[in-house]
C-alpha cells in the first residue's frame, strides 16, 4: 500500500465517519418547547377632567338665625362645573355622572364638614337651586352622584358642558346642639360613567 492509497483510505474512512457524525446531530436535534405569551390590556371608559370657575365658595359672616328659620340654611352659592379634556367612548347603557364625597357630620349626612370652632353646622350641596333641607329632595350625601341633566343611558358629554351645583351653609332639620363660630368644609368632585 502506498503513501496515495494510505490518504485516500483514511479519507473515506474520516469522510464517512464524519458524515456520520453530522447526520447523527441532524438526526438527533431535539425541537425547541414552544412558549406561550400572554397578553394584557385595560381599555378605558371615555373620562373628562373638570373644572371649577370658583374653586372657593365664601359665605362670610351671618346670623345664626337665617339657618334656625324655616328654609334652614343661609344665603344659596351657585358653583359651576365644567368639562374639559373628554375623550373616549362611552362602553354600553352608562350615564356620565358628578361624584361628590366628603367628610360628613354624624346624624347628618347632607351636612359636609371638615372643621372650625361652631359644632352641627355644615355646608349643602344640591343639584336643585331651590334647597329643601326640610325633605332632603337633592341634596348630596357621601357618595352621591349626581346625573349630567339631558344626558341618557350611552350618552356622551362635551368639552364645556356644565353641571351647576348648589351650596349653603346650613343645620340640618333639627339644629340641635348647635354653636356659632367658624366653619370648614370641602367636597372631592369625580367625573365617572355608571
Amino acid at each position: 500500500m502506498n503513501i496515495k492509497q494510505l490518504s485516500l483510505s483514511l479519507f473515506r474512512n474520516n469522510f464517512s465517519m464524519g458524515v456520520g457524525i453530522v447526520l447523527g446531530f441532524i438526526c438527533t436535534t431535539s425541537q425547541a418547547v414552544p412558549q406561550k405569551i400572554t397578553f394584557s390590556a385595560t381599555v378605558l371608559q371615555g373620562s373628562c377632567e373638570i373644572s371649577l370657575k370658583t374653586p372657593v365658595v365664601e359665605f362670610g359672616e351671618m346670623q345664626a338665625t337665617e339657618m334656625l328659620g324655616a328654609k334652614k340654611h343661609s344665603e344659596i352659592k351657585q358653583v359651576d362645573v365644567q368639562l374639559t379634556e373628554c375623550k373616549g367612548i362611552v362602553d354600553g347603557p352608562q350615564k356620565p355622572l358628578l361624584s361628590i364625597k366628603g367628610a360628613t357630620i354624624g346624624g347628618e349626612p347632607n351636612l359636609f364638614r371638615n372643621g372650625g370652632t361652631s359644632s352641627g353646622f355644615g355646608v349643602v350641596i344640591s343639584e336643585n337651586a331651590d334647597i329643601d333641607i326640610p325633605n332632603g329632595i337633592g341634596l348630596a350625601k357621601n357618595g352621591t352622584e349626581f346625573a349630567f341633566a339631558g344626558k341618557t343611558e350611552g350618552g356622551s358629554v362635551a368639552n364645556g358642558d356644565i353641571m351647576t351645583l348648589y351650596t349653603a351653609v346650613s343645620c340640618g332639620v333639627d339644629c340641635k346642639d348647635v354653636k356659632v363660630g367658624t366653619l370648614e368644609a370641602s367636597a372631592q368632585l369625580e367625573f365617572l360613567y355608571r
